[in-house]
């Protein structure tokens, strides 16, 4: 079966990629031809585990090949998925100008039949949009030639994307013919070897899911990140808060970890985009207004909390432990890092920074308002305090002895809560974390 990936951001390159593993001939298609040929020479531009690898064992078997033209395989492939990006319009919806630029592409170029996939997160209504304009350059070419299009939304985790495609717990399609539902069922069956988990629905449905769910799991967050700070005021401990109610089978226990705020590229974006599609529809989203109010607001938390102890902080040493906003990732889209960086270099500190593996996009990003570590020592050199913003596994386990020499003053805000209270406290350390 041969198929096309149009983007390789994030979702393309790792869906080509498990595509071709499963044995499917990929061609991954991007407009940036610096990237094609990087790609081509093995250089990978996303950090994921496994996904290297993977990449390059495909490129070498000739199922995962590399282009910049998209119109030069459309009479090879059966289906089209398209996933390029749709950042925030500078309202907070979608902005589907890639989108759609594909489907023109598509138009312009199909001489039979083919299924054109939407993998983006897209809103309602973007397949309808989507088929008109192919149906619009058709018309203007004067010819008659079969299509379909389709929903498929991703549901990848960053850090575990590889794992996640290969072994999904569901997978969601649109569909609105037999044709296309056919061939997205043989591509996917051979994920469904153990386990049938493949969901069909209209595509308006399959659009509406990817928001939905993305905006459940910011509301779960914000709303522990909510009890958190109440539980600070009260002298509740939100832990065991989180394992009393994790503990009722209709509530769970999954993203109930309260913390210094979401970032990323999924759950702020959508967030945004499904208020805005509200928006346009008449309707008031008032539970995500204040899950993203709650969440802006919970990235200067540790910011707060390090006034109790430098009301001044010019001339301070602030050290920060990680800069992504998840472990696994090199991503700080949305980053409560950067929120932190722009306060504390506001008031006037001096901010030593390191992560495993986001060093060279905070350098992107950032630049030389900062200073880069070479590993988590460095950075706590006559710190006045630490600050974890990223629960990477090497920050789990730190020698205390070794930080309590190297600081300045032995001050340690946890935002992800990876740490002791008791411990840090017999170590000699000033520890606060989040929600206790």
């Amino acid at each position: 079966m041969n198929i096309a990936i149009v983007g390789t951001g994030y979702v393309g390159l790792v869906t080509g990629t498990c595509f071709a593993e499963m044995g499917v001939n990929v061609t991954c298609v991007d407009v940036m031809e610096e990237k094609i040929e990087s790609l081509k020479k093995g250089i990978i531009p996303i950090y994921e585990p496994g996904l290297e690898d993977m990449v390059h064992r495909n490129f070498q078997a000739g199922r995962l090949r590399f282009t910049t033209d998209l119109a030069e395989v459309l009479d090879e492939v059966e289906v089209v998925f398209s996933a390029v990006g749709t950042p925030p319009d500078e309202d907070g919806s979608a902005d589907l100008k890639y989108v759609l630029e594909v489907a023109h592409t598509i138009g312009r170029g199909i001489n039979k039949y083919i299924l054109v996939v939407t993998k983006s997160t897209v809103p309602v209504g973007t397949a309808r949009k989507v088929k008109a304009v192919i149906q619009e350059e058709l018309d203007k070419r004067g010819v008659e030639v079969g299509f379909d299009v389709a929903s498929n939304p991703e549901f990848l985790k960053e850090g575990n994307a590889v794992d996640d495609f290969m072994k999904p717990d569901r997978v969601v399609v649109g569909v609105e013919s037999e044709e296309a539902r056919r061939l997205m069922e043989k591509l996917y069956k051979p994920f469904m070897m153990n386990n049938y988990r493949l969901i069909f629905t209209d595509i308006p449905s399959a659009e509406m899911i990817k928001y939905a769910a993305n905006s459940m799991l910011a509301t779960r967050i914000s709303f522990m990140n909510d009890i958190a700070n109440l539980c600070e005021l009260v002298g509740a401990d939100v832990n065991m808060v989180r394992k009393g109610i994790g503990a009722d089978s209709r509530i769970g226990s999954k993203f109930l970890y309260p913390g210094c705020g979401y970032g990323g590229s999924c759950f702020p974006k959508d967030v945004k985009a499904l208020i805005k599609t509200a928006e346009k529809n008449g309707y008031r989203m008032r539970v995500l207004e204040a899950v993203e109010e709650v969440n802006e607001t919970q990235k200067t938390v540790l910011f707060h909390k390090l006034a109790k102890y430098y009301p001044d902080l010019a001339g301070k040493t602030i050290a920060i432990w990680g800069l992504a906003f998840k472990p696994e990732t090199d991503d700080m889209r949305e980053a409560t890092a950067l929120v932190m960086i722009g306060l504390l270099t506001g008031a006037g500190a001096k901010v030593r920074v390191y992560d495993p593996i986001a060093m060279p996009e905070c350098r992107r990003r950032v630049g030389d308002r900062v200073e880069y570590a070479r590993d988590m020592y460095d950075a706590v050199v006559d710190a006045d305090a630490l600050l974890l913003l990223t629960e990477w596994k090497e920050f789990r386990l730190p020698g205390w002895n070794v930080l309590k020499k190297l600081m300045k003053q032995c001050i340690l805000l946890d935002g992800r809560n990876i740490y002791d209270a008791v411990e840090l406290k017999e170590q000699g350390f000033v520890y606060e974390c989040i929600g206790k």
